[in-house]
Order: C-alpha cells, then sequence, then structure tokens
C-alpha cells in the first residue's frame, strides 16, 4: 500500500482478482483518477477495449413448443460470450445441439449450427426419435433437455435448456382381422 504523501502511486490488485479493469466493449475509454485534495486526473491517450476471445454461451432463446418429429415451435438462439459477458461478433464458430435424456448424454442427431454476429439460431430443429428406455413401460416419463455446447470453447464448457416433455401423437390402433 502507497501513502500519496511519499510515493506518489496507488496500486490495484490485478483484474483477475477484482482489481481495476474495464469489461465492457467500448471506444474511447479514459479513466478518471481522484483523491482528496487533488485536482482529478483522467488517463491518456483514451483507449478502446475489443471483446476477448469465446469462453461461454448464453441461451437468448429457449427452445419451446416440442412435439416429437416436428419442428420446435421456437427455435433456440445461443450467444457467444467473452469472459467478461461480451457477445463476440467476429466469431466464426459453431454451436452444437445434442439431446439429453433423464440427465444423460447425449444422442443422436447432433445439429450444428453457424454464428453470425456471436449468435447461433437455430432453423427447423427438431427431435424426431428418442431411446427406447426413454419410452419403456412402466418407467418415469423422460426428462428431455438441449445440451449446447461449441468447439470454440477451451475446455468441456456447455449449457443446458430448460427440461421439457416431449408430445407425441396419439397412438391409433386398426383391427386388420378380427380373431
Amino acid at each position: 500500500s502507497c501513502n500519496l504523501g511519499t510515493c506518489g502511486v496507488a496500486n490495484w490488485p490485478s483484474t483477475q482478482t477484482g482489481g481495476l479493469g474495464v469489461n465492457a466493449v467500448g471506444q474511447n475509454y479514459a479513466i478518471r483518477f481522484t483523491a482528496p485534495g487533488l485536482l482529478p486526473t483522467d488517463s491518456f491517450p483514451p483507449f478502446n477495449v475489443n471483446f476477448g476471445a469465446v469462453s461461454q454461451l448464453r441461451i437468448e432463446k429457449q427452445p419451446f413448443g416440442f412435439r416429437l418429429g416436428v419442428p420446435f415451435k421456437g427455435q433456440p438462439v445461443i450467444a457467444l460470450l467473452d469472459k467478461a459477458g461480451n457477445l463476440v461478433p467476429a466469431s466464426d464458430s459453431q454451436v452444437i445441439a445434442e439431446l439429453r435424456v433423464n440427465d444423460q448424454c447425449c444422442y443422436p442427431p447432433s445439429v450444428a449450427v453457424g454464428t453470425s454476429q456471436g449468435l447461433a439460431t437455430f432453423v427447423g430443429y427438431a427431435v424426431n426419435e428418442i431411446p427406447a428406455f426413454a419410452i419403456a413401460p412402466g418407467r418415469p416419463a423422460a426428462r428431455f433437455k438441449i445440451k449446447f455446447s461449441s468447439p470454440s470453447i477451451a475446455g468441456q464448457f456447455s449449457i443446458d435448456s430448460v427440461e421439457f416433455a416431449l408430445a407425441t401423437d396419439p397412438v391409433r390402433l386398426q383391427v386388420v382381422q378380427e380373431p
């Protein structure tokens, strides 16, 4: 720590540990420094803050309207964000959607969607088949989620949609030949 009367320099811990920092993308930033009894001083020259590498996903629009074999009424939209939560518009990435059943991952088909302006917008996404164990007689109803991930994120980061049930068409039985 520094006493302004003796050293004239103030130190902040690193931005990694919660010190001084700017985490919002923008241009012509200046930091104003103030201290009791002294005139305020702005940092010079102004500086810009650009987005960082993609490090997380956020679901902008949750999917809804789930019916087996039919595209969801509400298609998911996934944002690619940097560590500070800024949208990464120049990201040339993909987002992969995979079906999770009862928290077990992942059942085909997986679907990869490219990004535009940092968003992956799914169109026509549907679940066309489900594993047999999910509809076995006498078992509790299956719980479904969609797991979203991106190969551009280091590690195994993924995010899940809200849990949902899949509506199926009613089964129609027809007697072909009477006994």
